[in-house]
């Protein structure tokens, strides 16, 4: 039986889409350069926010070093700032499914590649800080998603084996790393993640609480 369920925030946890295209588009006109579409932005989910501004950059010339370090800070300036509040959503039925899950005596935890500052305030805003037992975030780990390191820090705070976790992700990065860590996983889909690859395909998170009781 499934004794710990782990979550991704953006895309699984926090419907935060919307917001992300949005703010990385005012980041880059902001800087003079060409804003990305929205299916540049989103082929970035997952991955830290210099790596993410790389990604969406298709101009000829590399973005220079510093020059991503000035639009990383602007970019989390104005997307916690306004973006995220005005746009993102908390997923459906995401906290009855936590207080489910919690009841059933099943351990919660965020597993994300940001930075821990920014997983806690998503949390303090959705009012969730209370339905997580543990946060495993960018600043905890040598490396982060697809490198299984971060699952394999929560499976070791909780002194639990791969086979009593399910993980819950958005991204091929989520899945290479439940793979590596050879925890079970679960597809939140959306849109824009049909080709990755998962046995287990989610449509809410309301179909968590009925799913761990099958593993």
């Amino acid at each position: 039986m499934i004794k710990l369920v782990l979550f991704d925030i953006d895309g699984t946890l926090i419907d935060t889409d919307a917001a992300l295209i949005r703010a990385f588009q005012n980041v880059f006109s902001c800087f003079a350069m060409r804003p990305p579409t929205e299916q540049e932005v989103l082929q970035g989910v997952g991955h830290c926010d210099e790596e993410w501004i790389k990604l969406a950059w298709t101009g000829s010339c590399p973005i220079p070093t510093q020059k991503v370090a000035e639009m990383s800070e602007y970019f989390k300036q104005k997307y916690l700032g306004f973006y995220f509040p005005v746009l993102a959503r908390l997923g459906e039925g995401a906290k009855e499914t936590l207080e489910k899950l919690r009841k059933q005596g099943i351990k919660t935890a965020i597993v994300t590649n940001g930075r821990k500052e920014y997983a806690e305030s998503v949390l303090s805003y959705f009012k969730l800080e209370g339905l997580f037992d543990l946060v495993v975030s960018a600043d905890d780990v040598a490396h982060v998603k697809p490198s299984p390191e971060p699952l394999l820090h929560a499976l070791d705070h909780f002194k639990l084996k791969p086979w009593d976790a399910l993980y819950l992700g958005d991204t091929e990065l989520d899945a290479r790393a439940a793979k590596a860590a050879k925890v079970h996983f679960a597809l939140m889909v959306r849109a824009r993640n049909s080709l990755v690859k998962s046995k287990r395909r989610l449509g809410s998170l309301k179909e968590i609480p009925v799913l761990v009781q099958k593993l």
